[in-house]
């Protein structure tokens, strides 16, 4: 075949694994045989490419007829449409990026003080980890009526890797928590604050609150700030300009950390 164009987030959002970084880009102690390779785990399909700067490409050739049946076939795309461009993927990325890396925004530090040597500090990662089994997790689910999905079956096909008919058959049985769609109702609605709260972890704990207003005016602007705490000895604050911003810091709290049991 004169060409074989592959896209490399199609290949992977089907489960098709693709080191596509050259040997000559790698360490020498990264290297192994599964480098600069195409990887199908189910059929255990592995495909070394070629490197012709800055192409990643394997040599490739109609099949003859007879062929056909000799050799496996492996289905390295979905069936379903694919979109190359979902806006909702970049939420998703931010997301995991909140998760995985938390609030590492560097911060300026003016003043140090000493504090009791007997006191153990909890990083705001940490924390989950602290509490040890009293995390919960929450799962959003999908709707049931069988009018509209906020999960489309082709989604759900792609995800799973199963057909169209099992997944309209898996969102017809499938329950959910706490979710609505009311993207074509008209005029205003007052939901409940516990449908808001559902998207973010539940801890377990007992987490109090304090502001404490500053001698001065900070370099920024600030004048409060709003101390939240367990009983593990952990700790958080978040600055304010003025005591009635406070609802602010819950915000950035719940997203930050999760969604207490009482506060």
């Amino acid at each position: 075949m004169k060409s074989n164009l592959l896209c490399v987030d199609q290949l992977r959002d089907f489960g098709i694994i693709v080191n596509d970084v050259p040997l000559q880009r790698l360490k020498r102690e990264d290297c192994n045989q599964y480098s600069h390779s195409i990887i199908d785990e189910n059929s255990g399909l592995h495909i070394p490419m070629d490197f012709l700067k800055p192409i990643s490409f394997f040599a490739c050739r109609k099949p003859a007829l007879s062929e056909l049946d000799e050799y496996v076939s492996v289905e390295m795309t979905s069936s379903v449409p694919w979109e190359p461009y979902d806006p909702e993927s970049s939420c998703i990325e931010q997301n995991l990026r909140r998760q995985y890396q938390g609030d590492i925004a560097t911060q300026r530090i003016y003043s140090v003080e000493r504090s009791d040597p007997n006191y153990r500090s909890i990083c705001p990662l940490a924390l989950p980890i602290a509490l040890g089994d009293r995390v919960e997790a929450t799962i959003d689910g999908v709707k049931t009526d069988g009018k509209s999905y906020l999960v489309k079956p082709e989604q759900l096909a792609q995800r799973w890797r199963i057909s169209l008919e099992c997944a309209r058959r898996t969102l017809r049985k499938t329950t959910q928590r706490a979710l609505r769609d009311w993207t074509k109702v008209e005029g205003s609605r007052r939901f409940r604050p516990t449908q808001f709260q559902l998207e973010y972890p539940r801890l377990r704990a007992d987490i109090w609150a304090d502001i404490k207003q500053g001698p001065c005016v900070s370099a920024e602007g600030n004048t409060y700030v709003a101390v939240y705490a367990t009983a593990c000895q952990w700790a958080r604050g978040y600055a304010l300009k003025k005591e009635s911003e406070v609802s602010n810091s819950l915000q950035e709290l719940f997203r930050d950390i999760g969604f207490p049991r009482v506060l």
